[in-house]
């Protein structure tokens, strides 16, 4: 059996075993976000536009691909479908930081959580545990049967936040909000043997505050909850995605990453968002731009702001229903407005030229 003959054997299983978990997804509070991450006890702060990290990230030239389910045939898959290990239950603690206190709001004693996955009896629990150690009574759910699935669920006594599992190959996601991206922040931690990664969020807003979905990455493409790859691809050090069934576009980027809903394009603009990176002590910045052009986009030309330099550009073709993706990187004044392009050119498929301006 070839290579590719088996990937796509396990593709289609997997995606199979995710359409047929479908009904199940019912008892899933819409209240949720999922957070992801490798690292143990990981946190961060969430929010959504133009990111800016203090580090350095190597910018460079990267050629012309083909963008269609975010697969890299080129490559083994990056994502892990191993059995699970553990012979019993795994337990880890996931903790409010001081600063989560301060985005979230005043400490109310529930500032941590415990989760509990239990492989052989394909359960998880978890439990609030407040500020003198004592532990709330345990909400439990099934695992999810699809490795490559994430779930969650919220508890009533604490609004703002939710808590859940994701795959362990996820290194990084990407919330899809109902309404407006509320501020948020999240404890990560592994679960060794199990397959998955636990998570804790707390956010500003609130109980009344829904989740649509998510997309999350393993570094190198990028899938929605359910498991199902949605047009992604890696340029450089970046996966660069559009989800146009959620809704969002990202750039995954390491140390800092950038989303944008695309209900929120300006009118007569084409949706574009900007990933900044700004080294320590430098007034030069470094970003990525990524804009979705119209399906078949060809002869992109790219017009950078005043004061920004132009470092690469790759027109990423989608087919004839993802759209083109275009990643443009720049250097410019860390003062310099918006994303640093002026305005982007392309030609149709039926020959006409069009014109967009980017933000």
């Amino acid at each position: 059996m070839s290579p590719d003959t088996f990937e796509d054997q396990l593709r289609s299983l997997l995606h199979d075993t995710a359409d047929a978990e479908g009904p199940a997804y019912v008892d899933v509070d819409p209240n949720a976000v999922v957070m992801s991450g490798r690292r143990v006890l990981r946190r961060r702060r969430l929010a959504t536009g133009a990111g800016i990290a203090a580090a350095v990230v190597a910018l460079g030239g990267v050629g012309v691909a083909t963008l269609t389910d975010g697969v890299d045939r080129t490559s083994d898959p990056a994502v892990s479908t191993s059995v699970p290990t553990a012979t019993g239950p795994v337990s880890v603690d996931l903790t409010r930081t001081a600063d989560v206190g301060d985005a979230w709001g005043r400490p109310d004693g529930r500032a941590s959580v415990r989760v509990t996955v239990d492989p052989k009896a394909r359960t998880w629990t978890n439990a609030l545990i407040a500020s003198d150690g004592s532990v709330s009574p345990q909400t439990s759910a099934a695992l999810r049967a699809n490795p490559l699935t994430a779930t969650w669920s919220r508890d009533p006594g604490a609004p703002g936040l939710v808590v859940g599992l994701l795959p362990a190959a996820a290194v990084n996601w990407a919330p899809v909000w109902v309404d407006a991206s509320p501020a948020s922040t999240q404890d990560v931690a592994a679960m060794p043997g199990t397959g998955l990664q636990a998570f804790a969020l707390w956010h500003e807003g609130g109980a009344s505050t829904q989740l649509a979905g998510l997309d999350w990455t393993d570094g190198q493409r990028v899938y929605t909850t359910s498991g199902a790859a949605v047009p992604s691809e890696r340029v450089g050090d970046e996966v660069v995605f559009v989800d146009q069934t959620q809704g969002l576009m990202g750039i995954f980027g390491p140390g800092s990453s950038s989303f944008k809903e695309l209900r929120d394009t300006p009118d007569g603009q084409q949706p574009s968002v900007m990933r900044g990176v700004l080294a320590e002590g430098s007034t030069m910045m470094e970003s990525s731009v990524l804009v979705l052009l119209p399906a078949g986009a060809t002869r992109v030309d790219v017009k950078p702001a005043p004061g920004a330099t132009l470092l690469s550009t790759n027109a990423i073709s989608g087919g004839s229903t993802s759209g083109t993706l275009l990643v443009t990187r720049l250097r410019m004044p860390e003062a310099t407005p918006g994303t640093g392009v002026d305005r982007v050119t392309w030609t149709n498929p039926d020959g006409t030229t069009a014109s967009s301006k980017v933000g």
